[in-house]
């Protein structure tokens, strides 16, 4: 997320993951503004897309409400139904990209063991 302008998100990798909504479900750990918290995404449909909710979060993040995904980024939206973040794959379960005020913001988890 370094050496990013303020409103530049990253560009996917070229051989990124396809995303799909049913490889994102579960627990993640969203890190902006400084601190961390989890997000929790299910295909429970809502309002603004899928239903997200955050344990810990502070800020605009406490506020994530819906998600869904758009070509290969991750849309995050607020209670209000407006975009938070635009997300798109950087890694193995791993997320980069900006709020929609700028802020750079991290999507990611562990690789679950077998």
């Amino acid at each position: 997320m370094q050496g990013q302008s303020e409103h530049e998100l990253p560009v996917p990798a070229a051989d990124a993951p396809q995303v799909t909504r049913e490889s994102i479900l579960g627990r993640w750990t969203i890190s902006t503004g400084g601190g961390s918290c989890d997000i929790f995404l299910a295909l429970t449909k809502w309002t603004g897309g899928y239903r997200a909710a955050s344990r810990g979060c502070s800020g605009q993040a406490a506020l994530i409400w819906a998600w869904d995904v758009e070509g290969n980024q991750v849309i995050l939206n607020n209670s209000s139904g407006n975009r938070f973040a635009s997300l798109y794959p950087s890694g193995e379960q791993r997320f980069d990209g900006a709020t929609a005020m700028g802020q750079p913001v991290r999507l990611y988890r562990y690789a679950r063991k077998p």
